[in-house]
């Protein structure tokens, strides 16, 4: 057997044992069957799941041409490179704190809206934690509700309400504008899944709130935004 096609097939044995070993597998799966537990637990995304499909596929030509000494198909060498770093991320995905760990700027829910919407535009944010006296998170303030909010007063008072409390503003919030928690020691790929999940239900993703265990009671240690995704895709 040539070196490329070893290399492969041990990246793939590898990544084939380590999602077994996770599973707790007592009778025989298919490497697909695994593959897709792991994305319906959302440790892998959709990409992923798609890659390592096509990637049993090529195992089997492989494995099926040397056992009959029909070589059809040796792995290239960017192919090799592109399996073994996948390998490299699963045994050792990012986590997502002290990635995105960063000091979360905040404001309280009694606090007014004009301090509020100040704090987001000289910090160019799109969205803002609103915490409680202990530092907890309640929910979640962004531009989209505040636009709603401001519809409202203009409709209904022709005017502006710079010091109507921020609690009064977020009954404005859309049900489909999501955002949820998830824990420090979450990975970059589990966040991703989450949010491509969320996406695909016809929902408008807003935020990762990241905490020391993915609680809304407890202070955030950092946030994940739209933004950020194209990050998500280089790290999972």
């Amino acid at each position: 057997m040539d070196g490329l096609t070893s290399r492969f097939l041990a990246a793939f044995n590898e990544i084939e044992r380590l999602f077994k070993s996770k599973q707790s597998v007592n009778r025989h799966k298919t490497f697909n069957e695994l593959v897709w537990i792991e994305f319906n637990r959302g440790s892998i995304d959709r990409d992923k799941r798609e890659y390592l499909s096509d990637v049993a596929s090529l195992r089997n030509l492989l494995v099926h041409g040397y056992g009959n000494d029909k070589i059809s198909a040796i792995p290239t060498e960017e192919t090799v490179q592109e399996i073994e770093l996948l390998l490299e991320k699963l045994t050792n995905p990012t986590k997502l704190i002290p990635k995105f760990l960063n000091s979360v700027a905040c404001c309280s829910l009694y606090e007014s809206v004009g301090v509020a919407t100040r704090l987001m535009r000289e910090n160019k944010f799109s969205q803002i934690p609103v915490i409680d006296k202990k530092g907890g998170i309640i929910d979640l303030l962004t531009t989209h509700t505040i636009a709603l909010w401001l519809a409202e007063i203009f409709i209904e008072h022709d005017d502006l309400a710079e010091n109507v409390p921020v609690s009064k503003v977020l009954k404005f919030k859309e049900d489909n504008h999501v955002h949820f928690f998830m824990s420090q020691d979450s990975t970059v790929g589990e966040a991703l899944s989450k949010i491509e999940k969320a996406i695909a239900r016809g929902n408008v993703f807003q935020a990762v709130l990241i905490t020391q265990n993915g609680k809304k009671s407890e202070k955030p240690l950092g946030i994940i935004t739209a933004s950020d995704i194209p990050m998500l895709r280089s790290e999972s």
